[in-house]
């Protein structure tokens, strides 16, 4: 038997179904009767079917519209969320700055070496 409030031929199927297939996994009457309608009236609550739902749906817009008319950019720099500090350990060189002290050694290191290992040419006459 559906749920009380299932009054629709369609939930009634999908309580059935649900059903049935419940008891060709192996559980009980009782459990697969729960497990139907739980799952009918959980459809039922998200589609706006029950008493309830109408009431938690205009709360939540009401509560989201509230939510997007405070941005962030309004908000003072005091107020707003900071990063986490402490995230690297003490002494740790960001990325950037070890990328370019890299590059500033490849570059400075490939001059002198080549400086080094060709040998100067002077013209000979």
């Amino acid at each position: 038997m559906p749920p009380r409030g299932v009054k629709s031929p369609k939930r009634q199927r999908q309580y059935a179904k649900i059903k049935q297939s419940a008891r060709k996994r192996g559980t009980s009457e009782a459990r697969a009767e729960e497990l139907a309608a739980r799952v009918v009236n959980k459809q039922r609550s998200k589609s706006g079917e029950t008493k309830g739902s109408a009431k938690k749906k205009t709360a939540a817009k009401k509560s989201a519209a509230k939510r997007s008319s405070t941005k962030t950019s309004a908000k003072s720099s005091s107020r707003r969320a900071k990063p986490a500090r402490g995230t690297r350990s003490t002494g740790a060189k960001s990325r950037t700055r070890t990328t370019a002290a890299k590059t500033r050694r490849k570059s400075s290191g490939s001059s002198r070496s080549s400086s080094r290992s060709k040998p100067s040419r002077s013209k000979k006459k």
